[in-house]
């Protein structure tokens, strides 16, 4: 096997247990939330408030209200129902998975399952 599959199986493995403590939604909902959403978020580690347009086709466009500065790139649900964005200017490209609390979701970014990126509500 080699190294790329053994670390997906790996992700995937270590995904799957954290979830089974935390109601992660699946990717067909992920999709259903985001396509042709608008997606508000407030960062937690600098608290910023961020508008992710998730447009049909994968098509993104961000503002960060609080730097005063966007974005564009393009987005996708994986597999194991995080969205993932690729940016085309300077923001990070990343991975998030959509928590589910109540009638609350936050999302959680996949370098750290166990912890929070974000509040979120959808447009």
């Amino acid at each position: 096997m080699n190294k790329l599959a053994l670390s997906a199986l790996i992700a995937m493995t270590m995904f799957s247990a954290i979830a089974q403590d935390r109601a992660f939604l699946s990717k067909s909902e992920v999709e259903a939330l985001a396509n042709g959403k608008k997606w508000n978020h407030v960062r937690s580690p600098d608290q910023h408030k961020v508008l992710w347009d998730l447009r049909s086709g994968g098509n993104l466009f961000a503002n960060n209200f609080s730097s005063n500065s966007s974005d564009t790139g393009s987005w996708l649900v994986n597999d194991i129902g995080q969205l993932c964005v690729k940016w085309r200017g300077r923001s990070v490209n990343r991975c998030v998975a959509v928590l589910k609390e109540g009638d609350k979701f936050k999302l959680v970014d996949s370098a750290d399952l166990n912890g929070q990126y974000a509040d979120l509500s959808v447009e």
